[in-house]
């Protein structure tokens, strides 16, 4: 993943992100994430609040809370941030349409552990996003 890369995204990363700053070598920024602490119960801590409406305030607590870097079991990202980036994707999309008229729109695949996690992923980006 090339989040970090982007300095919009960072701060939305986990403390190992955050902390890491502006290194612009990716072996140093992945070696100074990696020795982060990391929360003891290795949890991501979303399921009871799946239901709340998502809003600036919780994304960013959400996604100060942990370390999205699980070494050793791949990086697992926190479903407020996936919210945000495909906002994101969305809007940089409809930007480039506005210069680019025959601009063709694209897909995103992300994969969740559960039917649950999907169907409430998909209300809430279908109450977020524009229609056009």
């Amino acid at each position: 993943a090339t989040l970090w890369k982007s300095p919009q995204f960072r701060p939305f990363c986990g403390p190992g992100f955050a902390a890491a700053g502006g290194v612009p070598d990716e072996k140093v920024f992945k070696r100074q994430v990696a020795t982060q602490e990391r929360h003891p119960d290795q949890v991501c801590g979303f399921g009871q609040w799946l239901r709340e409406p998502m809003t600036r305030e919780r994304l960013a607590d959400g996604c100060y809370k942990h370390d999205v870097l699980q070494q050793g079991r791949g990086t697992v990202y926190d479903i407020p941030i996936i919210d945000a980036l495909i906002l994101h994707l969305d809007r940089e999309h409809k930007a480039l349409q506005s210069s680019c008229p025959g601009l063709e729109p694209g897909a995103i695949l992300i994969f969740f552990p559960g039917w649950g996690d999907i169907d409430a992923a998909k209300r809430r980006l279908r109450d977020s996003l524009d229609p056009q």
